[in-house]
């Protein structure tokens, strides 16, 4: 199974000199891809598997008047490993509960600057899920996601144009429930519910 996704966003907003609009505008355009290709065994109720993700995203912004012109880069990349069991409901329908551990180096860029910054993130979580037959090699899935137990290690240092260490950044951990961050509406509730198809060979 996999992943994959393409976002797209534009905006230009008008920019006020005080309370009045001098002609300035700021164009932004945001555009970001995702690729992560995952592999499993399943034997009776227990799946195993690892995956792999390559993503990118771009920050375009613009000031017309000024023709300031720069684009921020995150280019990114991922190992991960995950472990599965399957609670049966009905002959088609299960309930999953997943462990997730990922590994991932995001390498942080702007136009014109020989400097960049490097992140190394650690995490590992626990999501439960549905997962709906529907023959013997199509499938349904749905990830809660408002439910989910995550545990977050994030490694930030920066460097300079001939890639020599320039601080040893920042360390930051948390851990976190999802469902305390609360829902404000239903639509906030949807947006942390994702389906995607399977197929088993």
């Amino acid at each position: 199974s996999g992943k994959f996704g393409i976002i797209n966003d534009s905006q230009n907003t008008r920019l006020l000199n005080g309370d009045k609009f001098d002609g300035n505008y700021q164009d932004r355009n945001d555009f970001e891809w995702a690729f992560a290709p995952c592999i499993g065994y399943l034997f009776e109720d227990y799946e195993v598997g690892v995956s792999l993700s390559l993503g990118s995203y771009t920050a375009t912004r613009r000031h017309i008047l000024s023709d300031n012109l720069y684009d921020q880069t995150t280019a990114s990349w991922g190992l991960g490993a995950y472990g599965r069991y399957y609670f049966g409901l009905t002959d088609r329908l299960s309930f999953f509960s997943e462990v997730d551990i990922n590994f991932s180096s995001d390498k942080y860029t702007v136009e014109g600057e020989d400097d960049y910054s490097k992140s190394k993130i650690l995490t590992a979580y626990l999501v439960p899920g549905l997962s709906f037959d529907i023959n013997e090699h199509w499938s349904v899935e749905s990830y809660f996601s408002f439910l989910n137990l995550s545990w977050n290690n994030e490694w930030e240092n920066s460097y300079d144009e001939d890639g020599k260490l320039n601080s040893d950044g920042t360390y930051g951990s948390e851990f976190n429930f999802a469902i305390t961050s609360g829902l404000d509406s239903v639509m906030d509730l949807l947006n942390q519910i994702s389906i995607g198809v399977c197929y088993t060979f």
